[in-house]
This record gives C-alpha cells, structure tokens and sequence, in this order.
C-alpha cells in the first residue's frame, strides 16, 4: 500500500485534504497496534499487516482492514473509494460513523484477556502435544499449511516435552529443523532465516529477515544440539551467529539492528533470487550444471509470482535433494556458495531497519548467550554481554527502562522488563557472573511494581502511563513470546512456582481450551 496509494498523488489530495494521515511504526508502537489488530480481528474474523485504521480524533477507531487496493474491483473495496464515501458520510451523516465507533469501542472494552481456571498439569501438557500432532505437517515439517511460520516456541516445548513423552514428538522437532534449514526459509548464501514461507514446503519465503527470529532459531538450534545428537543443529546455531555478526550487529554500540527488508532496488526478493543470465556471468559451465542439479534451477525460474502465477524468470535457491536427518546430496557446493555470495555483495543490499528495539535486543542477546554456554564459545558470550551491557546503559532514564534505547517519549512495555531479564539470566547461567542474576532479580521487581494487577495477569502499558484505549494484557503468542507467559516460564525456572502459577491460573481456560497455541506457558509448566 506504501507505493501503491500513499506514494500516489490522488490518494495523498483526498487525504491531506480531509483527514490527518499517520503512520505508525508497530515496532516502536506495539501498544498501539495490539490494541488495533484486536479490533480488526473482532470485526472481520482476521487481521494482519498492513493494518489500515480510519480513527476519530481521539483514537477510537470506526473502520478497521488489512490491505486495500487503490481501486476496487467490484468484489473488494479500494482505498480511495472507502476514503471518498467516509469524506461524505462525515459531512451528511456523522452520526453512522460515530455509531460505528462506539460499537468497536464497546466490543473491545467487553474484551476478558483474564480467562482464570484450574487445570491438571500433565494433562494440558499432553492435550498441546496433541494438538501440535494434529496440525504437524508430516512431510515438510512444520505446522499447518501456507503461510508457514518457523514458530520456536513450540517446537521448544516439543523438545523437552520429548524427553518423558512419546518418540514421535523429538521427530517431529528432527524433521523441522531439518526441512527448516534445506529450504527457501534459510538464506543458502548469507545464512539468517526469513520471516516465513507464502507455501507449505518452505520453498517461498517473504524475504524480510527479523532479529527476533535469529535470536529465537538460535536459542533452538543450540538447545537441539544440546539434547539431539545431529551435528546439524550446532552447525545452524553457527551460521545464525555468522548472520548476525555481518548483517545486524552495530560494532559501535553493540547493540543489534531490527531487521532486513524483503525488498530492494523496488522488487522484493531480488537480493536474494537469481536470474540464469547472472549465474552464466560468473560460473562455469560444469559449476552451474552442479548448483542446477542440487537447486532445481530453471531459466524460467523455479517459482510463480504469487499475484498472477506466471514464472517469476528467478530462482531461489532450494535444496532438491534431501534425505531425512542427513544433508541434501550430491556434489560438495560450499565453494559455489561462497561464489556466489561474493558476486551478491556487489548487487544493493536490501534496506536495514536500523532502530534498535529493548525487546527484540533481549531475545537476541538470550539466544547468544545459551549458544555460547552450550557451544562453549566464549565469541558469543562476549557479544552478548556487550549487548547486554549497552542496552542497560542506554536503555534506562531515571530508573525507568525504554523500549527504544535513548527514546524518552517510549517507555519500557511488559516485554522489554521480561525479554531482558531473561537475557540476564541467561548470561548468568552463562558466566556465573552474579550481577546479572542481580540486574534479572531488578527486573522483575520492576515489573512487579509496574506491570502487576490484582486480576493475576501482567498489563502490556506500566501503570505509570496512560494505556492507548484500553487495558491489554498480552496473553496470545505469535512468533514472539507472550509477555506474560514468558515471564510464568522465567518465574518457574528461578523456583517462584507460586508467582508463576498465579499467572498460570489467570489463564487457566485458555490452557484448558487450546494449550499448543500458549507454548511459553507450557515451558513454564515443565519447570
């Protein structure tokens, strides 16, 4: 929508003229958006991004989508149609749109994110198994179908929920892994994982690369290695840290940047995907013969465009041949690949997203420290404390942590207190440097202090500001965890079972009813 409508000149008329355009960083803003997406998931069953909100000024919305075309075409509304018809509602008839809004309002105020029950533990743990049993994929690993999201978390909990359970669970975290890192998910290049597949057989990635996938994948691929003998898992573990080092870390502050973009010179995936005519520039002919066979390259491309379903004219590089828990076969194509990734570094990079966030920082820094204490590499250890160490100078103003480091305007959310004291206690467990255990113990004393209410749950704002329309309590996990249920996990793990059954409890239905969608809950019921 960026290009297509705010970028256009007619659209840009209609809006300076009648309304007050915003755009909203949601990484800067995610108390903003949570609120918003929950809006546009009550009114029309689903929501995603781009969000697009039509407000009243004082924020409560009236009309809630996810994309919009310029124009419509009959079966779905265009933006500038929407915009022209609420111009002259708001002219002749207000009162519909003020009505509109006090319904969202009412629905979203009716919202119940407390949903306490009790529960016996071990059956929860065993309905989630069940439940991710039921949407496992048995032949590209994963869950589900398309889009599909590498989702750590709940192959985490598989992990260790596989150490007591049956032995069909370890294999489906072997075979996900495994299809992860042979696949169009995984930079075969540069290393780092994309965001997620358009298919079921993670062919077809949006090429954007976010820190907090890194940060997540490596905390897996280094636990995997730790409790699954495959060679495989430190091997990514590595590779991810590689990632990490030449693309996302800023040497100066020590801090690491958000994410890549999908796109670059205007086209998405181009960075990424290859044309035959750049491969017969730089390759031999018998080197090319070598990455055609072992990455089903074609010289019309090897994948559709997904808006009209033509050959796209590139390819992404897919490994063809893979055998279960072992490497693709055939020739030895490390050497092509390091080829290939110089002739790549002369072509645009995609555009850095060069904000550093607390939170996604925090899961980073998690990530490298348990790679670094299960790997025994002290690299990244230090990297992670000097990213420790440079959030927790920039990152506090009067006592008060912030969400983007030297932002005074954006105070700390449940999720920086909670991803950063569990960055804390990883680097304990990492150095048995009892100052962070110290720093961990402030955090969650602060969190305490800021975040606690009487309903058992942890709110997303502090009390210390005003929440943006309404109390949120984030509860449901996506591909991030769950302030509350990784603050349940970190409870449990450093012996306060009863802190953490307390939040437990104040999501009791929700783990009755569907546990494989709360899997940091489910860690924090494995302590």
């Amino acid at each position: 929508m960026a290009r297509e409508s705010f970028e256009d000149e007619e659209i840009a008329a209609i809006l300076n003229e009648s309304f007050l355009p915003v755009k909203i960083d949601r990484e800067e803003h995610p108390e903003i958006d949570a609120v918003y997406l929950l809006a546009c998931e009550i009114l029309r069953g689903h929501a995603g991004w781009p969000l697009t909100i039509l407000a009243l000024p004082d924020g409560w919305p009236f009309f809630v989508a996810t994309y919009l075309p310029k124009e419509g075409d009959g079966y779905r509304l265009g933006l500038k149609e929407l915009l022209l018809a609420v111009r002259k509602a708001w002219e002749s008839n207000r009162a519909q749109i003020l009505e509109s809004a006090r319904e969202i309002r009412q629905a979203l105020e009716a919202v119940s994110f407390v949903n306490p029950g009790t529960f016996d533990r071990k059956e929860v743990l065993k309905r989630a198994f069940e439940e991710l049993w039921a949407q496992f994929d048995p032949q590209y690993g994963g869950f589900g179908r398309a889009a599909k999201f590498p989702l750590p978390l709940r192959l985490l909990y598989l992990l260790h929920f596989g150490e007591d359970g049956p032995p069909e669970v370890h294999e489906m975290v072997k075979k996900t892994l495994f299809k992860m890192r042979f696949s169009g998910l995984f930079d075969q290049v540069g290393f780092g994982f994309h965001r997620y597949t358009i298919d079921r057989a993670w062919r077809v990635p949006h090429f954007e690369k976010m820190l907090y996938d890194q940060g997540l994948l490596l905390y897996l691929y280094a636990e995997a290695a730790k409790h699954l003998s495959e060679p495989l898992y430190e091997r990514v573990a590595r590779e991810i840290v590689t990632y990490l080092q030449e693309n996302l870390h800023d040497p100066r502050s020590g801090l690491f940047y958000s994410a890549e973009s999908a796109e670059s010179e205007g086209e998405e995936g181009l960075f990424y995907t290859w044309s035959f005519g750049e491969l017969e520039e730089f390759l031999e002919a018998e080197e090319l013969k070598i990455l055609k066979s072992y990455f089903d390259l074609h010289p019309e491309g090897n994948y559709l465009e997904e808006g009209c379903g033509r050959p796209s004219g590139r390819n992404i590089l897919f490994p063809l041949h893979s055998g279960e828990g072992e490497r693709p076969s055939g020739p030895p194509v490390e050497p092509l690949l390091q080829k290939l990734k110089a002739f790549r570094e002369k072509k645009p990079r995609p555009p850095r997203d060069e904000k550093f966030l607390t939170d996604w920082n925090a899961l980073a820094i998690a990530g490298l420290a348990h790679a670094g204490k299960i790997l025994r590499e002290k690299d990244f250890i230090l990297l992670a404390k000097n990213a420790f160490e440079a959030l927790w100078q920039k990152s506090f103003s009067q006592g008060r942590l912030l969400h983007v480091p030297e932002c005074l305007g954006l105070k700390g959310l449940l999720e920086d207190y909670v991803f950063l004291a569990w960055a804390a206690l990883e680097l304990f467990e990492a150095t048995s440097d009892s100052s962070y255990f110290e720093k961990m113990a402030f955090l969650l004393e602060e969190t305490e202090k800021l975040f606690k209410t009487s309903a058992g749950l942890y709110q997303q704002v502090g009390n210390d500001k005003k929440p943006f329309l309404i109390k949120f309590f984030p509860v449901f996990e996506g591909a991030i965890p769950s302030g509350n249920g990784l603050l349940a996990y970190l409870l449990a793990k450093i012996g306060r079972f009863s802190a953490s059954q307390k939040i437990l409890t104040g999501s009791g239905k929700y783990l009755q009813e569907r546990p494989g969608d709360f899997p940091s809950f489910l860690l924090a019921l494995l302590q």
